[in-house]
């Protein structure tokens, strides 16, 4: 599956209040280094914040994690499951 199809079925479910599981790449930018994969089992997707507000916005996932209840972001492109299907870019 595509990533940017999964993200479109990741926003149809969180419409319909079905949450669903991912895994990605960490990557903090600001210190350029990561902490290798995250899975999150069960999520739920927020409003994408906005460019003006958060840098490179646009590139980001904006999730709550349903097991920490914590809200949470990812890069877009750096998206490696959905729901146990691998992604790719």
């Amino acid at each position: 599956m595509e990533v940017y199809a999964a993200i479109r079925e990741m926003r149809r479910k969180t419409e319909m209040g079905i949450p669903f599981s991912f895994a990605f790449v960490s990557y903090n930018r600001q210190k350029n280094i990561t902490e290798g994969i995250v899975y999150v089992p069960k999520a739920i997707l927020r409003p994408a914040a906005s460019s003006e507000d958060i840098e490179n916005a646009e590139h980001k996932l904006f999730y709550t994690d349903l097991a920490t209840f914590e809200p949470r972001n990812c890069w877009q492109p750096l998206l490696m499951f959905y729901n146990e299907q691998k992604l790719e870019l």
